[in-house]
């Protein structure tokens, strides 16, 4: 099971991410691929990435220094990662997503068993599982805010070497 969300452009202003965290906070599905929007904004501004993150969490429990250092350890040097969960980003075309920006939010029976949470999971194209995006709803307003995510992990890539496997390695 799962869901496309779309979005019309990836690189955005904070205030222009904040508007559309406000305006979908009820979905749980936009809010989750937010966060691959969030993280793919660590190519233009690593800060503005960060101020985005914590846009998507709940404002009494901003990222804390160490999150904010992982994020900065994770996609230095590898900001193409956050654009694998976009539809037709490859490594062949240099993760470049195809318009509109489409995430594939997954989600399966156990996604909302515990009340007030929800597990989905973002498809990349270079990763041999899905990742997981954590979210918390609120009672009092029934926002959902982002708790963790998973989507900094290396992904996938071939290399010359792999192009060499057939080749006899005694040879």
């Amino acid at each position: 099971m799962g869901r496309p969300v779309s979005f019309d452009k990836l690189e955005m202003s904070l205030e222009e991410f904040g508007e559309l965290v406000e305006a979908n906070r009820t979905d749980s599905f936009v809010i989750a691929g937010l966060a691959a929007v969030a993280l793919c904004n660590y190519r233009y501004d690593p800060e503005r990435c960060i101020q985005m993150l914590n846009k998507l969490k709940n404002p009494h429990e901003p990222m804390s220094e160490r999150d904010v250092q992982i994020v900065k350890e994770r996609l230095f040097g590898k900001e193409y990662i956050p654009f694998s969960y976009f539809a037709g980003a490859i490594q062949f075309n240099n993760f470049t997503p195809r318009k509109p920006y489409t995430v594939l939010v997954k989600d399966n029976k156990y996604s909302f068993y515990n009340e007030g949470w929800a597990e989905l999971w973002l498809h990349s194209s270079s990763a041999p599982d899905d990742r997981p995006v954590r979210l918390r709803q609120r009672k009092s307003n029934q926002k959902w805010y982002l708790s963790e995510q998973m989507l900094m992990a290396d992904i996938n890539l071939v290399t010359d070497e792999d192009e060499d496997e057939d080749e006899d390695p005694w040879g």
